[in-house]
């Protein structure tokens, strides 16, 4: 079971295929049509906050609207609730002016829909195996090179497919440890003349970002039609998951327990930009928190070096013209085709951070666009302190020049909310220096009063 706004997240991401989704929303409206209300409303919000284009969104709400309408036809209309005004509302969603805006939120008595039935785990597998299928030497039980036993799909994104994989050269060396992951990448790739070269570049880039914290990648290779990465195999949870089954029903992680990963995370990233590489697709997908308790960041598939910085390297094609940008957590440079620059990877690490801490989205996952053109604020957070509120809005910020500038100052400002800016300080020394200068005519004004004591003194004595 899932959540519509999840099985729309599902879809965005690739994993889930309209036609599923279709099948299944047009179950959830047959039980209770009065819930379309709540359907076009998901939508819209989806649509808004740039999760999925109009011509999706569009094609979704004409099949809810056809199916509600089929019902009315029957004598099932959904009680105080008009066709009509819902079409109107709905293209007013996608953009027609003249009709009534739709609300992000069902209208008074209207049901809501929840849950549909609709395993993702289980859909994204079948997805994955329907298009590992349309080609005979990618499937789970296929090797690879002679060399690589796929065993399960674990995961299925935008880019490819990863498997977990046996190594059978390691297997023959009695090697303990013969697992590796294997992601194989899909059909766009191969649309792209120059995206093996890119790719290869790019593969051999994150080869050399040698961090615990960054999952290693072994080798770049082709089998036949079938290009793949191998990489090390990690046995754990993705963020995301985590995210959705444990921070948001607790409204957040305290600090404490929260700062370990997120420190994970940045060290991974300060990391790579050390090494003149952005990650451009940082999200909590990519992240994966193991079983023995380390953080690990992943994909570096769309990975692209600072500008001015390893030109010999760069091909006419680029690895994010293949649309693999999670509007979510890309900030408004990047949506924008904007060059790479490492604060791009901090406004997304502020966006988990903020997930982390608050079990919610900074911009309840609208696009950094769509924040910045409403003038969205994050919410603050509920026992965090100001201080490391400051910090997180600040790395939020929607305006590159206006953003923490690196990593590290990220995390020393969320972790020591105490520390103070320069400016700060400078203002410390003045206040010390008023103060000696005061006790000092202090002192002064006191001496000719002593001098004046001292001969009687002695006079005395003698």
């Amino acid at each position: 079971m899932a959540s519509f706004s999840d099985a729309l997240q599902a879809l965005a991401q690739g994993q889930l295929k309209a036609e599923v989704l279709l099948t299944h929303m047009e179950r959830a409206l047959t039980r209770d049509p009065r819930v379309i209300d709540s359907v076009l409303a998901h939508l819209a919000k989806a649509y808004e906050c740039g999760l999925i284009e109009a011509q999706t969104a569009a094609k979704l709400k004409a099949h809810a609207l056809r199916t509600v309408r089929a019902l009315q036809a029957h004598g099932g209309e959904p009680a105080g609730h008009s066709i009509v005004d819902a079409s109107r509302a709905a293209a007013a969603s996608l953009g027609d002016e003249n009709a009534t805006v739709l609300p992000f939120a069902p209208a008074s008595g209207h049901a809501e829909i929840g849950e549909i039935d609709i395993d993702l785990t289980q859909i994204a597998a079948d997805a994955a195996c329907d298009a590992a299928s349309a080609h005979a030497s990618v499937a789970v039980g296929a090797v690879l090179k002679e060399r690589f036993l796929l065993e399960e799909i674990l995961g299925v994104g935008g880019m490819g497919t990863v498997y977990k994989g046996r190594d059978l050269l390691k297997v023959e060396a009695r090697d303990k440890n013969p697992h590796v992951a294997l992601k194989v990448l899909n059909e766009a790739f191969k649309k792209h003349p120059d995206a093996f070269i890119a790719l290869q570049r790019e593969a051999s880039r994150q080869q050399k970002l040698a961090h615990p914290n960054i999952a290693t990648v072994y080798d770049f290779d082709r089998s036949e039609g079938t290009i793949f990465l191998t990489m090390e195999y990690l046995d754990g949870q993705p963020l995301n998951s985590y995210l959705r089954r444990q921070v948001r029903p607790r409204g957040g992680l305290p600090f404490a327990e929260a700062f370990p990963i997120i420190r994970g995370l940045g060290q991974a990233l300060a990391y790579a930009h050390e090494h003149d590489i952005v990650h451009s697709d940082f999200k909590p997908a990519n992240c994966l928190l193991t079983t023995t308790g380390a953080v690990k960041v992943l994909d570096f598939g769309i990975a692209r070096v600072i500008q001015g910085q390893d030109d010999s390297e760069r091909t006419l094609f680029d690895p994010s013209s293949l649309g693999a940008l999670t509007p979510a957590y890309a900030s408004p440079e990047m949506l924008s085709g904007e060059e790479p620059d490492p604060r791009d990877d901090i406004y997304a690490l502020a966006c988990v951070a903020y997930e982390l801490l608050s079990g919610r989205h900074p911009y309840d996952r609208k696009s950094a666009i769509h924040a910045r053109e409403h003038a969205l604020v994050p919410p603050a957070i509920s026992g965090l302190g100001r201080g490391r509120m400051r910090a997180l809005k600040r790395a939020l910020a929607l305006r590159r020049p206006e953003r923490t500038p690196t990593v590290a100052a990220f995390l020393d400002e969320l972790q020591d909310c105490r520390r103070m800016t320069p400016t700060a300080w400078f203002a410390i020394g003045i206040v010390a220096a008023l103060l000696l200068l005061a006790a000092a005519v202090i002192v002064l004004r006191q001496a000719p009063a002593d001098v004046a004591a001292r001969p009687a003194v002695h006079g005395a004595a003698g």
